[in-house]
């Protein structure tokens, strides 16, 4: 049989199978709720059910996509061991969240965390924030199919070109979460997270001993000393950056903060979020080693974003097309769990405010499965046109740094917020994002677009704290007047 053909028909039988899991979850899903209409809560946050278990995989699939995978190999292959620290900052971020978050969080029996906002600073900062969490989504699912079209094109040139396989890649994506939402998502992100860190590992082992072992494969190196040094290679300040956006952005992310109002409990989402941390935090120093074997494999690579799938080829079939497909599923993983997060941030944050509290849950669910439809579409089409994936994505990403500063000073520094304060730190993370794309000479002070956002945030703040004297809706009667229910803060 021919070796394409046959890791063709791996990734065929590996569809078949995610499809059943989603259509088995809906199932499942459907008998926890005795028969009960479904609808928008149910479909988005699986009618909050998750144990821990789910809750970490859930996470994990959310971290670990096109990013953690072959954005980060596409940095080994160019920087080495050093890209690692992507994954890496995530895990600590997902730690630092279940240690700070998610008790807070889950008090407040909230459905997205845009609703903290909300409640805090009023109705049109919650629409603000909304804007720069669908952005965020927005530039993580355009990575997802950039990768799902380089795995695809890479193993199987003569069936799948680039778009071709970005195409396949969003029926999949759209699929799963239009079968069963978040229950689909959920159950299906446990089959592919055991099957991508069990992919990876066989890669490992196969990138290594075609290179002629661990001594060798270092040898051959284009730079030793820079490709295997911890910071070296992408520079300590990138370093540095990711471990910066990762602290902000997992609290303050629908996607990835989605999972702590899933769980049935809070000791749930605190152990799952331990967990995932845990599991995170070492998986892409691996996904750097495979790039670096690639760059000896294939130096000169002209889109390096190949790398890891190109590596892959160089395994006998029935191997690449198993890793290919546990490749593949890591961004299926991370892709449904974006999608539901769009969904979730529209139907919540904007549809509900303009339906002016009038409930109806066939309506809900049918527009959530549109506006992820849509949100799908939109990122597919994006896609097209992109091809740096960690750039692209941490350029959105970088916009939580504001989002942390105003959530922390309202739940730890109640007394320094103004009615203004989050409006005004929005708008100059906004600003931040503009300025670095109209001003290229930024990069050459700044290694990064989020050392522009922590110097002008807390800047931000500050001067809001000490200039506006009118104290934020949640510590004002004002605030029960307006919106008709009890603060989020006691």
């Amino acid at each position: 049989m021919n070796g394409n053909l046959l890791a063709l028909l791996v990734i065929v039988v590996y569809v078949i199978a995610l499809f059943a899991f989603a259509y088995y979850a809906r199932i499942r899903q459907k008998k926890m709720e005795m028969g009960k209409e479904e609808n928008a809560e149910s479909y988005l946050l699986a009618g909050r059910s998750f144990g821990p278990y789910l809750v970490m995989f859930t996470l994990i699939g959310s971290a670990i996509g096109a990013n953690g995978t072959v954005g980060i190999a596409q940095n080994g292959y160019k920087f080495g061991i050093s890209a690692g620290w992507y994954d890496g900052a995530f895990g600590i971020g997902i730690i630092i969240t279940a240690l700070l978050f998610i008790k807070k969080l889950r008090k407040m029996n909230i459905t997205t965390v845009t609703e903290v906002y909300g409640d805090y600073y009023g109705e049109s900062t919650r629409a603000l924030v909304s804007v720069g969490q669908i952005f965020m989504i927005y530039t993580i699912m355009v990575a997802q199919f950039v990768a799902g079209g380089s795995i695809l094109n890479s193993l199987m040139p003569e069936y799948f070109s680039f778009n071709g396989g970005m195409l396949v890649s969003a029926v999949l994506f759209i699929g799963i979460t239009l079968i069963g939402g978040l229950s689909s998502a959920g159950v299906t992100n446990v089959v592919n997270i055991v099957f991508l860190y069990v992919s990876v590992a066989v890669a490992v082992i196969f990138a290594v001993n075609n290179i002629g072992g661990m001594e060798n494969l270092l040898s051959s190196l284009p730079d030793r000393e820079l490709f295997t040094h911890p910071t070296k290679g992408l520079s300590l300040g990138i370093t540095i950056s990711y471990l910066a956006l990762f602290l902000v952005n997992v609290p303050t992310g629908t996607a990835t903060i989605q999972m702590a109002f899933s769980a049935k409990t809070e000791k749930a989402a605190f152990w799952g979020y331990i967990g995932a941390g845990l599991l995170v935090l070492p998986f892409g120093f691996f996904t750097a080693l495979l790039g670096m074997a690639a760059a000896i494999e294939f130096p000169g690579l002209e889109n390096s974003a190949s790398a890891l799938p190109m590596l892959v080829t160089t395994f006998p079939p029935l191997v690449a097309g198993f890793i290919l497909a546990g490749l593949w599923a890591s961004i299926i993983s991370s892709a449904t769990t974006y999608i539901l997060g769009g969904s979730a941030l529209f139907v919540n944050d904007v549809y509900r405010n303009l339906a002016k509290g009038k409930r109806n849950n066939r309506k809900e669910l049918l527009i959530s499965k549109l506006v992820g439809l849509v949100f799908a579409l939109v990122s597919l089409f994006t896609a097209f046109y992109v091809r740096s994936l960690l750039q692209f994505t941490t350029l959105g990403l970088s916009l939580s740094v504001g989002y942390f500063i105003i959530l922390i000073g309202s739940l730890y520094l109640p007394k320094t917020a103004k009615k203004s304060t989050a409006n005004v730190v929005l708008l100059v993370s906004f600003a931040n994002i503009v300025l670095w794309l109209l001003i290229p000479s930024l990069a050459s002070v700044l290694p990064h677009v989020v050392f522009l956002h922590l110097i002008t945030c807390p800047i931000a703040y500050l001067l809001v704290m000490l200039l506006d004297k009118r104290p934020a809706y949640f510590r004002t009667s004002a605030y029960t007047e307006k919106y008709g229910k009890k603060s989020a803060v006691s």
